[in-house]
């Protein structure tokens, strides 16, 4: 059983590898190669460094200029990251602060406040220095600015979006937008459609204008982050406890050109497949955090395939390290499920499946039938040892038949070390070492803007050796 799954692991990634570039191209409109726009570790729109060099000379006007601080040279750096051969559009103060400046294992409220607060800054700036002109989908400086603009719009919404989800003695085991009475969910959840929507049409159909309702996203961006702190200052007493958990740092899907293509083209294949009145009173669901926006992304492709769906999220954790611990408040849903009695469940990842599984066992005990399962990302070989452990092999190779979507292959390590001791943080109890986090952690310290007790601060004591 083991030789099947080497095998299946292996045929299926070397198959994607060869696929994956055609299906990108295939759907992305843009006069740019999907990796030539995001850094295919990170996701992050960037810059190779002679690249930064070649356009700052040859247009230094650009706004684009103004908003990011692009110098491939230089540490300390806001709104960008250096890497060893490119630089991100993503910083400490604009996309990476939850790493900088929050506390690793306790987090304040004014750090949380504080972090809203840089996020407002850069945004409030890149109003100032946008000027409207006439942007130009040829002009890979101007897509590339407003992509980023977006990718740091969109990143905060999702990370407010599972704040507010994640209200002390009111999380719902089960979550749909479209219904509740929350207002800042409400208004988040609207403020990520619109944000996702206009990524997808640049990405996908490029009905509009590239300037068409960026200034009003980032104006209502603007505005909830205002509402937000306003409330997080009021309301002392509600928002003290468990910030760690509700103020998360990452995703493990965060190419955005990525997650958009993969669900295009599964909903292309599904939907066509199907007749359009299965899609009636459907539920689309993410899990937890990770997978928070990719419903609201696929709810954007249905509409625009004419098709009216409710979108939710499971905050219902389904890790056997959490089981025992957190899942014991009682069943709660927030609205009346009456009318719907079948889901699709989308996730950014799996590695041994079990938690799509238990998710779609959860439903099914509450009366809603899985239609389809999606993840975005898929296991590889390195693994391998997760999936064998505890005779699961079986299981898997059931699940991943199951399983649509599998475009992008997961970004982890091999364990080849026992289990006992782990070498590096973020090596968890399942074994997982993120090599997208290990990165951008790195280079982070090596940025030298972070803060006393945050992440970046937590890992510098391995690279302090290497980085003298």
């Amino acid at each position: 059983m083991e030789d099947e799954l080497l095998k299946e692991l292996s045929k299926y990634d070397k198959k994607m590898n060869d696929m994956k570039s055609k299906v990108l191209n295939n759907y992305n409109k843009l006069k740019f190669d999907t990796y030539e726009i995001c850094d295919k570790n990170t996701g992050a729109v960037y810059f190779y460094d002679y690249d930064t060099v070649y356009y700052k000379e040859k247009n230094e006007l650009h706004p684009i200029f103004k908003i990011f601080d692009i110098n491939c040279t230089e540490d300390g750096r806001k709104y960008t990251c250096n890497l060893n051969d490119r630089i991100l559009l993503r910083g400490p103060d604009n996309y990476y602060f939850g790493f900088s400046y929050l506390g690793d294992l306790k987090v304040k409220k004014d750090e949380v406040i504080e972090c809203l607060e840089r996020v407002s800054v850069f945004t409030d700036n890149a109003i100032k220095k946008l000027k409207i002109k006439c942007l130009n989908y040829n002009d890979i400086l101007d897509v590339k600015m407003v992509l980023a603009i977006l990718d740091v719009i969109r990143n905060s919404t999702i990370t407010n979006l599972f704040f507010f989800l994640m209200k002390e003695n009111e999380i719902k085991d089960l979550y749909v937008y479209d219904d509740n009475n929350d207002n800042f969910i409400f208004r988040l959840k609207a403020l990520l459609y619109r944000t996702e929507e206009k990524i997808y049409d640049i990405i996908i159909t490029q009905n509009d204008e590239l300037i068409k309702n960026l200034l009003n996203i980032m104006k209502e961006f603007l505005n909830v982050q205002t509402d937000i702190i306003l409330e997080l200052t009021k309301m002392k007493n509600l928002y003290n406890n468990d910030l760690y958990v509700r103020y998360r740092k990452s995703r493990e899907s965060d190419n955005i050109i990525e997650n958009i293509v993969c669900l295009q083209f599964v909903f292309d294949k599904i939907v066509n497949n199907e007749n359009k009145k299965n899609y009636a009173n459907i539920l689309l669901l993410g899990i937890n955090y990770g997978s928070i926006e990719l419903p609201i992304i696929s709810e954007v492709i249905l509409k625009n395939k004419k098709i009216n769906v409710k979108t939710g999220n499971i905050m219902k954790k389904f890790r056997v390290s959490y089981v025992s611990s957190v899942n014991k408040q009682k069943i709660m849903l927030n609205n009346n499920l009456k009318n719907i009695d079948k889901c699709i469940l989308i996730d950014e990842n799996f590695v041994t499946g079990n938690t799509l599984f238990c998710a779609k066992q959860y439903l099914n005990e509450i009366g809603i039938d899985c239609l389809h399962m999606i993840s975005i990302q898929y296991p590889t070989l390195a693994r391998y040892k997760n999936i064998t452990d505890k005779g699961k092999t079986t299981k898997f190779l059931e699940l991943f038949k199951e399983i649509d979507g599998k475009l992008i292959s997961v970004k982890h390590s091999k364990i080849l070390i026992t289990r006992e001791k782990f070498a590096f943080p973020y090596m968890d109890k399942l074994g997982t070492f993120d090599l997208y986090k290990y990165e951008i952690l790195k280079n982070l310290y090596k940025n030298g803007r972070y803060r006393k007790g945050s992440s970046v601060d937590r890992i510098s004591k391995y690279y302090k050796k290497i980085f003298i």
